[in-house]
This record gives structure tokens, C-alpha cells and sequence, in this order.
């Protein structure tokens, strides 16, 4: 049989909140043309909630929900290993930046990847500077409603034997796309397991971590089983999305400095700093639903103390040294559920607002004095009232994050519940 070329064009708008891979199908014979004028797409789609709800956003629906156009950032364009063998088709994927339906084009201010974007540039503008990060993803995988694994069995090869055909072929897969996977391990949870991406520089980072989720929920798919990013799905599963990273300018790592007793350069201290004073504002956006905050307990892995020290689990940033690359930070906060656009948003909105403000922190140590918020409802109002993190993101996109989580997310609190909403989750 003859195959066709059909390529996916996939919205970024669909994770803008919610995590969920959204977009359009088009044949290979009308992409040209959508290449160039983009291809609309409803507006409700941003006030959607996970399990499809429309919001009550009145700015929105006075208008009609008009449409949105879809503009591929043809960069991102690939070949997709995991997509079209069953319709023997040959798949293509492309990422898009939303604008308004007006004269110029004007972009979305309630798209992720446009928001982290802006903010990239930002620091680029700013400070000369570009992130140089990876998510570390936690994920727990699934067979007829059961985990695929029974017990604890962290960094266990025979557990991992069960189901090492399936990230082998995730690992291969995201080979093809140039996300490179560095290490496959067995969790800690039932079921759960970690493949740990090399860094990138940018925006790719936040790309590979979209790509690398959807990846490894399809090609689960295809063999039976069903991978979920939720932090808390069953009993024994944590799952945490920790990001690690650092700043660098002209080839020269700029959270290093040997002469400081504490390895950190002032960069470093200032861009900690300001992460410290927003955390409460910027947990909203990495744990962004009630399941995420089933992590934080004590005796836990996932860190509830706002403090930063070297090389501790139980701090929110914990403090590392490659012996290639010098020093880097983990933001062990992020739930694994977390948009990576807005992982990525939420660091260099706290992170820039220290370094303008030649902000210090505390000694470096761990504490348990300040700790942060302990549920959906709390962090939301911290970033209601945190009007540097507001101002980063944009306002707009604000209102909307805000509308949306208290509408549908806030409400959702046993754990069926919570299931039945979030199981497209990416």
C-alpha cells in the first residue's frame, strides 16, 4: 500500500494550562499553505478544563469565543516515530505560536510557550545570559489498571527488565527527534519509573520535555499499557518533576564561582534569592493541581522547606556540582504533572526579579523555617498576591491560570475524581 504524508500540527495552546496535547491533522497537500497563514482554532480552548469543561471567562465569551490562529514555529517541525504506522502514514509534528485574529497578529498572552519565550528573551536581553536546563521526569506506567511492577524496587534491573522493551523504544524514539535520553532506571513507587533527558539551551528544553511525555504515553498505548505523569495515581507513587539548571554566558557557566566557599557566584546567590522570596507565588504554577501536593509529607523525597543546600533532598533547591560543567541547581519542587513552559517561566520570572534587585539570600544550609504552600488553594492565592510573578507572566495570562484552577481544579479532591480528569494529562 501506497503511504500518504500527513502532518500533525500540534497546538501549543493545548498545554497552556493544562498540560493537554492539542492541535489539528492537516494532509501533507495543505500544509504549504497553512505554513504560511497559520490555521484557526477556537478560543475556548484556552478556558477548557482538563476534562474539557468550558470556563465561565466572561472576556472571552462576550466576544463569541472567536477564533485564534495556529502559526507553526517551523524549527520544531520533525518526523514522529511514535505516530501513523497503524494508519501506515507518515507523521510529521509541529509546535505553534497562537495569535489574536487582528491586523497584526498580535500573540496570545495566555500561551505557555509564549510566555516562556518572552521571558528567555528577556534574560537575554537583560542580563546576556541563557538557561541551560533539563526536567527530570518520574512517570508511572500501568496494565489493566494495575502497575506493571509490585513493591519498591528503586534502581532494580530485574524490575526494570519487565517493561525495558518499552523505554528502550522511548529512549529510541526521542533519539530520532533529538531529545537524548542519559539514564533508565525503576523508581521508588510501583510502577514508576525515570529516563533522565540530556540539558538544552532555550526554549528546547521546554520542547523536549512536551515531546518526551507524549512519547512515552503513546508508545505505552501501543503496547497495552497506559503511563501517567499524575504525581499521585496510586498508593506508593510520588512523582516528581525536578528541574535542573544553570546560566550561561559566552561558553562560561555563571552560577560557578571557586572562590567562593560555597562554589556560588553572585549570579548564582541573587537568581537563588529571588526564587526563595517567590516560591509561594511560583508553586501555583509547578504543582498545579490537588494531586501534586499528595507528594509533600513528612519523611518524604518531595522538599516542602524553602531553603537551598548542597546536595539535599529535603530543600527546594538543592545545590550540585558536574565535574564537567560546574554548578547547577534542582528545583525539586515541580510535580511531574507540571507544563514545562511554565516550569521553565515560573524559575526565570523569580530568578530575573533577583538579579535585577541584587537580592541575597540566607546562608546556604538546610532549614525548615519557611515552608511552602500546602495545598492548590493556598499557592493560588499567593500568586494572586504576588505582583512581580503576575507582572512577569503577563496579567492576562494570569486572570486565565487563575479562572481556571479555581472553576475546576480547586473542587476535584478524592482521588477517582482527580483519575478520571487527569489521565490525558501529558
Amino acid at each position: 500500500m501506497k503511504k500518504t504524508r500527513n502532518l500533525s500540527l500540534s497546538d501549543s495552546l493545548g498545554v497552556t494550562q493544562w498540560e493537554l496535547l492539542g492541535g489539528k491533522t492537516i494532509p501533507a497537500k495543505s500544509f504549504p499553505r497553512i505554513k504560511e497563514t497559520g490555521i484557526g482554532i477556537c478560543s475556548l480552548t484556552s478556558v477548557f478544563s482538563a476534562d474539557s469543561k468550558p470556563s465561565n471567562f466572561p472576556k472571552l465569551a462576550d466576544l463569541g469565543f472567536p477564533d485564534c490562529f495556529a502559526v507553526p514555529y517551523m524549527e520544531t517541525w520533525h518526523l514522529c516515530p511514535w505516530s501513523g504506522s497503524e494508519a501506515d502514514a507518515v507523521v510529521a509534528q509541529v509546535l505553534v505560536q497562537l495569535h489574536e485574529k487582528d491586523q497584526r497578529l498580535t500573540p496570545c498572552g495566555y500561551d505557555s510557550r509564549h510566555v516562556c519565550s518572552k521571558l528567555l528573551a528577556g534574560l537575554r536581553k537583560d542580563f546576556g545570559m541563557e538557561l541551560l536546563s533539563a526536567l527530570e521526569y518520574e512517570f508511572a506506567v500501568s496494565k489493566d489498571e494495575e502497575p506493571v511492577t509490585k513493591g519498591t524496587h528503586i534502581y532494580s534491573p530485574v524490575a526494570l527488565k519487565k517493561v525495558e522493551t518499552f523505554c528502550f523504544e522511548v529512549s529510541r524514539r526521542l533519539d530520532k527527534v533529538g531529545v537524548f535520553i542519559e539514564t533508565i532506571e525503576h523508581e521508588f513507587g510501583e510502577g514508576q519509573f525515570e529516563l533522565t533527558m540530556q540539558p538544552a539551551k532555550g526554549i528546547k528544553a521546554a520542547d523536549n520535555a512536551f515531546l518526551y511525555k507524549q512519547c512515552v504515553k503513546e508508545t505505552a498505548i501501543e503496547r497495552g499499557m497506559s503511563a501517567t505523569f499524575m504525581c499521585n495515581p496510586w498508593g506508593t507513587v510520588q512523582s516528581g518533576g525536578h528541574f535542573n539548571f544553570s546560566l550561561w554566558e559566552n561558553g562560561e557557566n555563571r552560577f560557578s564561582d571557586d572562590s567562593d566557599p560555597d562554589g556560588l557566584s553572585a549570579v548564582a546567590k541573587s537568581w537563588i534569592a529571588g526564587m526563595l522570596l517567590h516560591a509561594p507565588a511560583i508553586i501555583a504554577l509547578v504543582c498545579h493541581t490537588n494531586n501534586c501536593y499528595n507528594r509533600f509529607y513528612e519523611g518524604g523525597f518531595a522538599p516542602f522547606n524553602i531553603c537551598y543546600a548542597h546536595e539535599h533532598r529535603g530543600s527546594m533547591l538543592r545545590v550540585k556540582k558536574s565535574r564537567s560543567s560546574g554548578v547547577f541547581l534542582e528545583f525539586r519542587c515541580s510535580g511531574a504533572a507540571a507544563n514545562p513552559y511554565l516550569v521553565l517561566s515560573a524559575v526565570v520570572a523569580a530568578g530575573m526579579d533577583g538579579l535585577r534587585n541584587k537580592l541575597q539570600p540566607p546562608p546556604l544550609g538546610f532549614n525548615e523555617e519557611k515552608r511552602i504552600p500546602t495545598c492548590l488553594k493556598d499557592a493560588l492565592d499567593a500568586l494572586e498576591e504576588d505582583t512581580v510573578i503576575k507582572e512577569a507572566l503577563g496579567e492576562g495570562f494570569v486572570e486565565v491560570y487563575l479562572t481556571l484552577k479555581k472553576q475546576h481544579d480547586l473542587p476535584v479532591v478524592d482521588l477517582e475524581s482527580q483519575k478520571a480528569m487527569y489521565n490525558l494529562l501529558i
